[in-house]
């Protein structure tokens, strides 16, 4: 298999809020998220690749993802905490495109390549997916032609039972949902395994992986 050029991996709303019983109930998809999670994020962050962390600040009082109420439920799972002093993207509405500067981040960082990780499957999600691919935050070359590639790592996003819908059968059809018109679909033995192409990426040291060392190419046999 080629290489992914220009990788990164975006972490979302990876908190503890949401594994609280008042969130969304205890039902949830893939009981294998967590330590998929860990083995991406340590996977990129020793190839030095980019890493985007974003995270929900509810404005609803009450909310366990509001910051000054609950802010326990705001705090990062173990798996995905960001490193100390490394920038996080704060939203408070479902796209991690609203209200924050992770666009011109990716843009700017030369990103042609996005894993997408976190919670849940079928709202934050993939209401960044969907907005990512329409908003061609990955086009680059001249004329902004080149089009890159969003990937939806779906044994590392998870899901809650909506209504009469078990979690599974709802994070199946929300993957599905995405297949093709807004990102291609990846396990993460698949994403581990891969060859990935990290040429001169433009990322500042705010990003989580990024070191003095610069950037380096992972390629896996």
């Amino acid at each position: 298999m080629s290489a992914h050029p220009s990788p990164a991996l975006l972490l979302i709303d990876c908190q503890e809020g949401f594994k609280h019983p008042t969130h969304w109930g205890l039902p949830r998809s893939n009981p294998a998220f967590e330590p998929n999670l860990a083995r991406l994020l340590q996977h990129f962050r020793e190839a030095r690749l980019p890493v985007f962390h974003v995270a929900r600040n509810s404005v609803i009082p009450g909310s366990m993802l509001h910051p000054t109420e609950n802010p326990a439920g705001v705090a990062f799972i173990p798996e995905a905490q960001p490193r100390e002093g490394k920038r996080v993207f704060t939203k408070n509405v479902n796209s991690s495109f609203i209200g924050t500067n992770l666009e011109d981040a990716i843009r700017e960082a030369g990103i042609r390549t996005l894993f997408v990780v976190g919670l849940e499957t079928d709202r934050c999600v993939s209401t960044t997916i969907r907005m990512g691919a329409n908003l061609h935050v990955l086009r680059t070359g001249e004329g902004g032609q080149e089009e890159g590639t969003i990937w939806i790592v779906e044994d590392a996003v998870a899901n809650f039972e909506r209504g009469k819908w078990d979690a599974e059968t709802v994070h199946a059809v929300s993957v599905a949902s995405l297949k093709g018109e807004f990102a291609e679909v990846a396990r993460t033995e698949d994403v581990i395994k891969w060859p990935i192409r990290a040429p001169e990426l433009n990322c500042a040291t705010a990003y989580d992986s990024i070191d003095s060392r610069g950037p380096q190419s992972l390629q896996v046999p």
